[in-house]
């Protein structure tokens, strides 16, 4: 720093135009301070996909390091379970974060489905029943296609499905 910023330093006085008033705090104005932001915002846009990609590029060698080593791949200080590439407790926390998004977005809790009031499969609401047209259509069209690929043991058993015919039983 040169003698002349240094006393304009001293003195609170911008070191960049030597004019004005330095903020509180800070070494240039007002006025200054937004010519640095701005170049700064112009700079990060125009190295914007360049910058992103190197992000990419890190990440990528990055999980594969930590693949090698036997590492998490999230926290990189733990070893995962067998078959998993992240620990049990950066999984946890994703599962905690999942969720907590999920219900800020409105979406149902599984622990709620089929409680009468909601669709066991896709958690739409219904009325006394456990499943709404839709996945009860689903479920019929599964087991129809179920019986047919049948090869033994079972292929003799009436089964009844449907709200119906178990009165008819």
């Amino acid at each position: 720093m040169t003698e002349l910023r240094r006393w304009y330093k001293d003195n609170g006085i911008c070191i960049a135009c030597g004019q004005e008033s330095a903020v509180q705090g800070q070494l240039r104005c007002f006025r200054c301070r937004e010519k640095v932001r701005e170049a700064n915002r112009r700079n990060y846009e125009r190295h914007r996909k360049e910058r992103k990609e190197r992000t990419k590029q890190y990440h990528r060698e990055r999980t594969v390091y930590l693949k090698s080593q036997g590492l998490c791949t999230k926290c990189g200080k733990r070893t995962p379970e067998t078959g998993k590439v992240r620990c049990a407790i950066c999984h946890a926390k994703d599962r905690r974060e999942y969720h907590k998004r999920a219900r800020g977005k409105g979406v149902l809790p599984k622990f709620m489905f089929g409680d009468g009031e909601h669709c066991s499969t896709c958690g739409k609401s219904v009325d006394g029943t456990k499943l709404c047209p839709k996945c009860y259509a689903n479920t019929q069209r599964t087991i129809e296609i179920a019986r047919r690929h049948i090869s033994s043991g079972w292929q003799f058993e009436t089964f009844i499905f449907g709200r119906s015919d178990i009165n008819e039983r």
